[in-house]
């Protein structure tokens, strides 16, 4: 069961990812127009999601409680750091 929770928790984190960077120029939320600073830094948060979806997977995978643990707070933190910067975003 665990092992279907975190391959689905995976596909999650990779489009989050997938979307971050598709859309890190414009349009990311609604926003029209992001400072370079801005791009750099949703950039960072794209490869930190997708460094949590490998965690994720390889949790999946092995099935390890460590690795589990671990995937979820990296994907937690990233998560969390990303929504209180948004009202930064939306100031830019």
């Amino acid at each position: 069961m665990f092992r279907v929770v975190f391959i689905i928790f995976a596909v999650v984190l990779f489009t989050l990812a997938f979307y971050i960077t598709t859309h890190q120029h414009q349009g990311f939320l609604g926003i029209e127009k992001l400072s370079e600073a801005t791009q750099r830094e949703l950039g960072r948060f794209a490869v930190v999601f997708i460094i949590a979806g490998l965690l994720a997977l390889a949790a999946g995978i092995l099935l390890t409680g460590w690795l589990e643990a671990l995937a979820l707070i990296v994907s937690a933190l990233a998560a969390g750091i990303l929504g209180l910067r948004v009202p930064t975003y939306l100031k830019d």
